[in-house]
């Protein structure tokens, strides 16, 4: 499996979790169960770390590196460093939305800050799916992605954010 196919596997688990946490807020107020709301703003915040943790460490370096060497005008180390960025921000709007989801009662802009985290983290994933791994594909070779995910497998133990 190449490491395009198992970030892209990782992406359907974040909506499916998403869609789930939107099933749990859309309930009524009387009816919402904030345990599972809080399991699962932690579920996802674990995947996502695990997920960004091997971009962060073995897929974005290697893009990255055939990126300056190629001179791709798809993508630039400049746009390579605002996806890194984008995690960043990500990590800290879901640190946020954790926090807020500990609150009894929940706040009630807490659906919107999700809401709004989702729409970030969607146009994140659409990047990478549309235009990183594509490219990553043609300048890397299905040979190498596949390389990356075994250097992934074997030092997934040493994951600071391990699920």
């Amino acid at each position: 499996m190449k490491i395009t196919d198992r970030l892209s596997g990782d992406h359907k688990s974040f909506q499916k979790i998403i869609q789930q946490l939107e099933s749990a807020i859309d309930a009524p107020p009387q009816a919402r169960d904030p345990k599972q709301v809080i399991r699962l703003v932690e579920l996802l915040k674990r995947h996502v770390a695990l997920h960004a943790w091997f971009e962060d460490a073995y897929y974005y370096p290697a893009v990255r590196k055939e990126i300056a060497r190629a001179r791709h005008p798809e993508m630039t180390v400049e746009d390579m460093e605002a996806l890194e960025k984008e995690h960043q921000a990500v990590d800290e709007q879901l640190d946020r939305l954790e926090k807020e989801a500990n609150l009894r009662p929940l706040l009630g802009t807490w659906p919107l800050a999700f809401r709004s985290f989702c729409r970030y983290l969607s146009a994140h994933m659409r990047k990478e799916e549309e235009v990183l791994f594509p490219l990553s594909e043609k300048l890397m070779g299905a040979e190498r992605l596949k390389t990356l995910a075994r250097e992934v497998d074997a030092h997934r133990v040493q994951s600071p954010r391990s699920i």
